[in-house]
């Protein structure tokens, strides 16, 4: 029994080891919400832990019965062994006392055959009561032993009924529980995996995320850079056409004011610079003429700019 109390107090101590009580229960429900995953690892850790401390505990009780089968047959071996040695111890006296009482006989034969014959009489009458007597003793005895047999073995038997009636169900208990605690071990490792595989997606759906994140910031940058670089090309094209505008006015007028002079000109001296101020005149026709197809140019190109933005 010492040894069963040492495996049980060693199974206790590997219970509270892994903190498979009651009262943990609902500080871990409280405290692993957070972190499923590692409650679920704890759980599945305590059942592990739980289911082999019940096997244990079935091989224990199952050695324990064997070996109190064991003791009652060896109790009930031990009674018939009292019986046989008390029988046969006095069997050993009686014999003892018959061959005591045949030397006595023998050695005393003359004498005998000179005393009366109701002497001899009277000590063989004493001797077969005492034996009587010793016969009566040792039937009482085993009596006592039959009795004390019968009622061990009435005890036996009802011990084996309730025995046999209690099993059953315990078994079937038994085996409830361990299918319980199967199906939710189960239960548990699929919850596990489906969370592990939504664990996997969001992370694929983390770096998608992330990749798409890197190339936004790529992009914005590229487009401010592109956007800094377009409107540098604006201010250019503004001063640019400005500046044809103002060289388009001046020209304008030197056209306004070489046709007046044309006008006011009609001497035959002057014809040769009248001829000189008409070519002037067509050069800045000409020059005007490029600098209008540059303002178009230029207006055509700030619109598309405007149209882009």
């Amino acid at each position: 029994m010492e040894k069963y109390e040492t495996q049980l107090q060693r199974l206790r101590r590997r219970l509270v080891q892994h903190g498979i009580s009651s009262a943990d229960e609902g500080f871990d429900r409280d405290t692993d919400d957070a972190r499923p995953h590692s409650r679920l690892q704890r759980e599945e850790q305590r059942f592990l832990v739980g289911q082999e401390i019940r096997d244990e505990l079935l091989v224990l009780g199952d050695e324990m019965r064997n070996k109190e089968q064991d003791m009652v047959t060896k109790d009930t071996k031990l009674l018939e062994l009292e019986l046989e040695v008390e029988s046969l111890r006095l069997e050993y006296k009686r014999i003892q006392r018959k061959n005591q009482h045949g030397d006595g006989g023998n050695n005393d034969a003359p004498k005998q055959r000179r005393t009366k014959g109701g002497a001899s009489g009277g000590r063989g009458s004493s001797w077969a009561a005492q034996e009587r007597l010793e016969l009566e003793e040792v039937i009482e005895n085993m009596k006592k032993v039959i009795e004390k047999l019968r009622a061990e073995n009435e005890k036996l038997k009802i011990a084996a009924e309730k025995q046999t009636l209690v099993s059953p169900e315990r078994v079937e208990l038994m085996r409830r529980k361990l299918k319980e605690q199967r199906d939710t071990r189960a239960r548990l490792e699929a919850q596990l995996e489906k969370m592990q595989h939504e664990s996997g997606e969001l992370k694929k759906d983390k770096l998608k995320l992330q990749q798409k994140l890197r190339t936004k910031m790529a992009a914005t940058s590229s487009s401010k850079t592109e956007s800094n670089a377009l409107e540098q090309q604006l201010k250019e094209k503004d001063r640019l056409l400005l500046e044809a505008e103002q060289e388009m006015a001046d020209l304008r007028h030197q056209v306004l004011q070489l046709e007046l002079k044309l006008e006011h000109s009609h001497d035959e001296d002057d014809s040769q610079m009248k001829h000189v101020y008409e070519g002037h005149v067509k050069e800045l026709q000409t020059h005007v003429l490029e600098l209008e197809d540059e303002n178009t140019k230029l207006t055509n190109e700030l619109a598309a700019f405007d149209e882009d933005f």
